[in-house]
């Protein structure tokens, strides 16, 4: 199954850290991990907590500039 296909069709991605959840965010998608993701920090990853609310995750809007901008602070950091 293409990946890209099942994100671009989905509201939003849950993966323990995978490469799905940074694939989905680039998408414009929201990613809700349950792991320590690498990615965590950017918009649109939410981490996983018991009381998480889902429709918070499903209305999140993707600003491809701030998610570019965070992702360059991030790289910075490595």
């Amino acid at each position: 199954t293409n990946t890209f296909g099942l994100i671009q069709r989905s509201m939003f991605v849950a993966t323990v850290t995978g490469t799905a959840g940074w694939e989905a965010v680039n998408l414009g998608k929201p990613a809700l991990v349950f792991g320590k993701a690498w990615y965590e920090r950017l918009p649109g990853v939410f981490k996983y907590k018991p009381d998480i609310d889902l429709d918070k995750v499903i209305s999140f809007n993707s600003d491809r500039v701030l998610l570019e901008n965070k992702y360059r602070e991030l790289l910075s950091l490595s």
